[in-house]
């Protein structure tokens, strides 16, 4: 095919002002995020307790809570002012019960990425964890109302990866998707991450 190929768009050769001005208009930023540390902390079963007796009162006032209840009838409780989210991944087993705190600054991130500029950001999440309990933060915790990622495309968007194991671009969009031209990683170990995409 006569052609310049450019990022996963084939551009004919004949149409390369409109294609360009196209491009433009629909340009996006790929944005990978790595959840832990850098947006999220979280405690499992065994500081769960001690993290409750730290919230039961703060200067001699006890908190109240906001609790919402989702599909299949799993508390999620949100202290207000706190950023500190209570939830259980499995609903029918308490051991499966986590206190995660949101690190300040997310909901304003957030609230960037689905303004205006949407549609010029894909956005990707990835955690050292299974599949399922990396998602279960993502929807219930991160983005309960799914303005980031339409329900049906997390598992395209949303990945749990093997704890230790370099991180990729490659894993990320390994299901046939094509990668953005340019794809920003937000990731607190940059050594983490292949050499191929970190430059």
């Amino acid at each position: 095919m006569n052609g310049i190929f450019r990022s996963c768009y084939i551009v004919p050769a004949n149409c390369l002002y409109r294609s360009g001005v196209s491009l433009l208009d629909n340009r996006y930023l790929g944005i990978v995020l790595n959840l832990e540390k850098i947006f999220i902390e979280w405690n499992n079963k065994q500081s769960f307790a001690l993290k409750i007796q730290g919230l039961q009162s703060v200067d001699g006032d006890t908190h109240s809570a906001e609790i919402d209840r989702y599909e299949m009838n799993k508390p999620v409780i949100r202290v207000p002012n706190r950023n500190i989210v209570l939830t259980r991944i499995d609903p029918k087993d308490p051991s499966t019960s986590i206190l995660v705190r949101v690190r300040p600054g997310w909901k304003d991130f957030r609230k960037y990425l689905v303004g205006k500029n949407s549609r010029h950001f894909h956005v990707f999440a990835c955690m050292e964890s299974s599949d399922d309990f990396v998602t279960k933060l993502w929807s219930d915790v991160l983005a309960p109302r799914a303005y980031l990622v339409e329900p049906h495309l997390l598992r395209y968007h949303v990945f749990g990866l093997t704890p230790g194991s370099t991180k990729s671009l490659n894993i990320i969009f390994a299901d046939g998707q094509c990668p953005p031209g340019m794809t920003v990683i937000l990731d607190g170990k940059n050594n983490a991450w292949r050499n191929e995409d970190k430059a």
